[in-house]
């Protein structure tokens, strides 16, 4: 089954030459080699979202010839600054006590202000809960899976 895969984020327009059988989600993790698209964060639509089937392709209406189109779904990244501001750094210094990347976001966020250990441990059991809660979104962003589970779950006990 030859197949067209587009994808204007990265600029792949390509042929595919697939196996009558292959699936959805095999098919997904050839736009990852071919991408670095994360599976979960690829749609894919022919003629409507095609994401969650299951099954061969040709089960899904996917013939010979077909084009199917990625839209990538990752979360935007900004500055937050625009091109007609400046960028203003300063260098502030944060104890390393185990908590200093919390305590290093707080201060980003809240204008300079120092958090206290009150703030850094709801930051850090926020972000923990939210990581664990939401796994499939944050899987890609974690290397070494079990390890990194397992630092976050230590996060919600201690620095």
């Amino acid at each position: 089954m030859d197949i067209w895969v587009k994808c204007d984020v990265k600029n792949v327009n390509t042929k595919f030459r697939l196996q009558e059988d292959i699936t959805v989600e095999d098919l997904k993790r050839v736009i990852e080699r071919e991408t670095q698209i994360p599976t979960h964060w690829q749609i894919l639509t022919l003629k409507k979202d095609i994401t969650s089937k299951t099954g061969p392709l040709y089960q899904c209406g996917i013939e010979t010839g077909d084009t199917i189109t990625v839209e990538d779904r990752r979360p935007k990244v900004t500055t937050g600054f625009h091109e007609s501001e400046q960028c203003k750094m300063i260098r502030h210094n944060i104890r390393g006590d185990g908590s200093c990347l919390f305590s290093a976001v707080f201060f980003c966020y809240n204008d300079g202000e120092p958090p206290t250990e009150a703030v850094v441990d709801e930051l850090r059991m926020y972000i923990a809960h939210t990581i664990l809660k939401n796994r499939e979104e944050y899987q890609g962003f974690l290397e070494g899976e079990f390890k990194a589970l397992n630092r976050i779950k230590s996060l919600l006990h201690d620095g």
